[in-house]
C-alpha cells in the first residue's frame, strides 16, 4: 500500500492520536556498530532512531522514564526537548505533497514548535509537552475545517 496522496482526503481524515509517555530527543556519538553495541538498552527502548553516517551520531527518541534510569548511567548520552509524540493516524504517501506544512503552519500559527518525523505508515508530530493537549485541538480544528474549506490552497501562498 503506497498511502494516500490527496492533501484534500488526508485532512478529511485526519486522526491526530496523542501518546500518553513524553520523549525525549536524544544523542550518542560514534559508529552504528559502536553505539548499539555499548547502549543496546537504550536501542531497544527508542520510540524511534536515526543515524546520520556523515556525521556518525545517532538521534533516539527515548521515554522520560528511560531517560531517568538509563541517563544517569550513560554518560555520554545528551538530551533535551521534552515532548509528546502525536501520532497523525492517517496513512500518508511517502509523494503526498504539502500535507505536513500544513500541519506544522498551524501549529506555528499558535506559537507551538513542532519536530515533525515521518515513517512508511504514518507521520508524528514532536510538540512541547505543555503544549500537547492544544497541538491536538489545532489539528482537529484542521480537521473539522477541511469539510468547508480548501486548506491545501495554504501550501501555494
Amino acid at each position: 500500500m503506497s498511502g494516500e496522496t490527496s492533501v484534500d482526503k488526508l485532512l478529511a481524515t485526519l486522526n491526530p492520536v496523542l501518546q500518553p509517555d513524553s520523549f525525549f530527543f536524544a544523542t550518542l556519538h560514534g559508529t552504528l556498530k559502536d553505539v548499539t553495541a555499548l547502549h543496546p538498552g537504550l536501542v531497544e527502548e527508542a520510540e524511534m532512531l536515526f543515524y546520520e553516517r556523515h556525521r556518525k551520531a545517532m538521534t533516539l527518541l527515548l521515554p522520560l522514564a528511560t531517560v531517568e534510569k538509563e541517563g544517569r548511567e550513560a554518560q555520554d548520552l545528551k538530551w533535551e526537548f521534552e515532548c509528546r509524540q502525536i501520532t497523525i493516524d492517517v496513512h500518508s504517501g511517502l509523494a503526498a505533497v504539502g500535507f505536513m506544512p500544513i500541519l506544522t503552519g498551524a501549529l506555528a500559527e499558535k506559537g507551538i514548535s513542532c519536530n515533525p518525523v515521518s515513517g512508511y505508515y504514518s507521520d508524528h508530530l514532536f510538540v512541547p509537552h505543555h503544549h500537547a493537549e492544544e497541538a491536538v485541538k489545532v489539528l482537529k480544528g484542521l480537521r473539522d475545517q477541511a469539510a468547508t474549506v480548501d486548506l491545501s490552497q495554504r501550501v501555494e501562498q
